[in-house]
Order: C-alpha cells, then structure tokens, then sequence
C-alpha cells in the first residue's frame, strides 16, 4: 500500500513537471540580416541607453551573409516595425529606424542589419530618393534567401 502511494505520488511530480516545461513559451525571435560578418561583443541589444533585448544565436550563410536570431523583451515589441533596422556599435548590436513611421513588423520578416552607424548612413543618403524602409526590407529578404 505505501509503496502504490509513492508510486502515485511520483506519477503526480512527474506530471506536474512536464506540464510545467510544455507550457512554457519559446520567445520570438527576429532575424536580422548583414550581408558582412558584424563585430558584435554583447549579447545585449539596445535602443539608445535602453536594453530592449538580447542575441539568442548567430548563423553565417554563403557568401559572408549572417543571420543573428534576436530576442526582443515584450514591452519593447512595439518598436519592432517595419522601418525597423539594427546596426553595431561599440560591439553591441542597437535598433535604429530608416522613417518616422512604420507598420507592426510581423515575426517572419527578416530585418536589415549594418556592421557600422556609417554604413546605416550610406544606406539612407544611397536611398535618399527611394522609400528607405522597403529597400531595407528587400535587402534583409535577400539576403535571408542566402541562409
């Protein structure tokens, strides 16, 4: 009989356990795409001063392209929009945008990433005349396509 209790009881722990891992949620994460490997030192990225977020994992894909799956805290999800763009500064990786205004960026669609704030730069004055933001996104899909 005590040994059926303990049985039962450990049946019950084994449960709760597993059910407790299965609920959890894995975050989303943003793919942000640089067509050269960046210098990044910090798993830490930033808009501004602010933490917003951190670097899960690093892909590198033919002809130099990386991916970097970023982890975006859920207060900060509404600065993820479509004018949306990250660069690398000082070894960390920090959110900037290419327009005043964007649409809610959905999880799949890849973000255009800059290994400098002087490339992000080039890029604007290169795209002065044409709508920054979807070049940015057509870049990213690019060069998501080489992963």
């Amino acid at each position: 009989m005590r040994r059926s209790l303990l049985r039962m009881l450990a049946g019950l722990v084994l449960m709760a356990a597993l059910s407790g891992c299965m609920s959890q949620k894995v975050p989303d994460l943003y793919s942000v795409m640089f067509s050269h490997p960046p210098q990044i030192y910090q798993k830490d990225v930033y808009a501004g001063s602010i933490k917003i977020g951190e670097i899960i994992s690093r892909e590198s894909g033919s002809g130099g392209a990386v991916k970097l799956s970023v982890s975006i805290q859920s207060e900060f999800l509404p600065m993820m929009t479509t004018h949306a763009v990250f660069y690398v500064s000082g070894g960390r990786l920090n959110r900037e945008t290419v327009d005043s205004y964007g649409a809610p960026l959905p999880i799949e669609v890849p973000v255009l990433g800059f290994t400098s704030k002087l490339s992000l730069a080039m890029f604007r004055v290169k795209t002065l005349l044409t709508q920054s933001a979807s070049v940015a996104g057509r870049q990213a899909a690019l060069l998501s396509q080489q992963m």
